[in-house]
């Protein structure tokens, strides 16, 4: 049921409309089988023909597409697998793992401990946002007093976290901005003793621009009065995060390419790209997920600085593959890992261990080893007995020694939820479910008391619950 090639050719051609963005976008109105990642427009929706119902399900009825994680450009083999590679493959009884010569099954296995995990953690505030415009993103500052959440006109609203007051707003139009961008990322400075840097927040654009906010003043820094601090006109930014002592910052979105600037200069230092197209698909294939010097061959959502190690990044995206990055190494990913199918802020990095969450409803939530590029384990993330799975678009770990350390948690499209599982027990011990809408990001207060779930629809503050350890 693969598109012909010329309508692929006018789907592929859609992709570079400034609203058609590759990010995790749900449509309120969309039914539960919308890839949900790739939202248009009424208007480009109505030139496509793929787009055959009311519902603006850009899948068209192709559930391979679905059971694989949706990407517009897997059916003409662009990444590391072809249509015919993907259908060889299929999970084996090993962890994680894929075997070839048989049918991707419908999903993981139901998983009891969903339906007897604890009540929903109490709801602590929602913020709600207008009807025409959705929420995208959203992270706590250093303190957790304040949570910035981005939308998809460009703007950022900062609310009060125990009085849900809206305390400071950012209009992109005001710097330079361009109004058919979103608000794809942002995260706030680490605090530091020299300035009130927490209230500090890096913003990225799809239109490939970046600001450096400062909330509590409502003042952009940029060498043009506020204009943006980077400009990447060819590039649409899906992904960004700041080193642990603030030093450098990185984004990657489009072009599968990760960028590393200085933050106090805001001046580039590095672009890592890899091999790219061609050569790092055949490296990862016949290193069986552990090689290096690869890199991205589709674009990027995810991207992670490592807590222990402030030189090392891993990324992931479209092409399946986790790439990880070293700075003083050359512009070639240090080791690439086969298997994620990342569309979202759903990497997180502790230790020597990577959290990966996969738009896919089999093996969605698993962890990495850094070190030697294997497989650890895969969470298990399965279903309500007879209910959909959750395709995940966010994805990240309790602090280790902190109040939920040894806590898991994730959200996503498909069943609509947020969980929160225990890596010990594999146990679910905390579930919001039957939201409005897909799961865009999760994210943790400072002191892991509060954890914040974005949707379409607004953000939501519930009590985090304790780690056992």
């Amino acid at each position: 049921t693969h598109c012909s090639r010329r309508e692929r050719q006018q789907r592929n051609a859609l992709l570079t409309h400034p609203t058609a963005l590759g990010h995790l976008l749900r449509p309120p109105t969309a039914n539960v089988r919308d890839p949900c990642f790739l939202y248009m427009p009424a208007t480009a929706r109505a030139r496509d023909p793929l787009f055959d119902d009311d519902d603006g399900d850009f899948s068209d009825g192709d559930d391979e597409d679905l059971t694989i994680g949706f990407d517009p450009l897997f059916a003409s083999g662009f990444g590391t697998m072809t249509v015919a590679e993907s259908a060889s493959m299929v999970r084996s009884a090993g962890a994680g793992s894929t075997a070839p010569g048989a049918t991707v099954g419908s999903g993981d296995a139901a998983d009891p401990s969903v339906a007897a995990a604890p009540p929903p953690p109490a709801l602590l505030l929602e913020m709600q946002t207008s009807t025409s415009v959705r929420a995208q993103c959203s992270r706590f500052n250093a303190d957790g007093t304040l949570i910035a959440t981005g939308y998809e006109d460009g703007s950022v609203k900062v609310h009060n976290t125990i009085t849900g007051h809206a305390a400071y707003y950012f209009n992109p139009k005001h710097y330079g901005g361009d109004e058919t961008g979103m608000c794809t990322a942002l995260r706030f400075l680490p605090s530091s003793a020299s300035r009130d840097s927490q209230n500090f927040a890096i913003v990225a654009s799809s239109t490939g621009r970046i600001w450096h906010w400062h909330a509590t003043s409502g003042k952009c820094l940029g060498a043009r009065r506020g204009a943006p601090i980077v400009e990447a006109e060819d590039n649409q930014i899906f992904a960004l995060d700041v080193r642990g002592d603030g030093a450098t910052f990185a984004t990657a979105g489009c072009d599968g390419a990760v960028r590393v600037y200085d933050e106090a200069t805001h001046k580039l230092r590095a672009t890592l790209r890899g091999q790219g197209e061609g050569s790092s698909r055949q490296t990862l294939k016949e290193s069986g997920g552990g090689g290096s010097g690869g890199g991205h061959t589709s674009r990027v959502f995810g991207l992670k600085y490592a807590r222990d190690d402030e030189n090392v990044m891993v990324s992931g995206g479209w092409d399946n593959t986790l790439q990880m990055w070293d700075e003083r190494c050359g512009d070639g990913a240090v080791r690439s890992m086969f298997g994620p199918h990342v569309c979202g802020d759903a990497l997180d990095v502790v230790g020597t261990e990577i959290l990966a969450g996969s738009w896919r409803d089999y093996n969605a939530l698993q962890v990495w080893d850094m070190g030697s590029g294997q497989l650890v384990q895969d969470v298990p993330f399965g279903a309500l007995p007879l209910e959909r799975n959750c395709l995940l678009y966010a994805a990240r770990f309790g602090r280790p020694g902190g109040r939920c350390s040894g806590l898991v948690f994730a959200g996503g499209s498909g069943s609509n939820e947020a969980r929160v599982v225990d890596r010990t027990s594999g146990r679910c011990v905390a579930r919001v479910g039957a939201l409005s809408s897909a799961v865009h990001s999760v994210d943790l207060s400072p002191d892991e008391h509060v954890m914040a779930v974005t949707c379409a629809d607004g953000v939501r503050l519930y009590a985090a619950p304790r780690g056992a350890a």
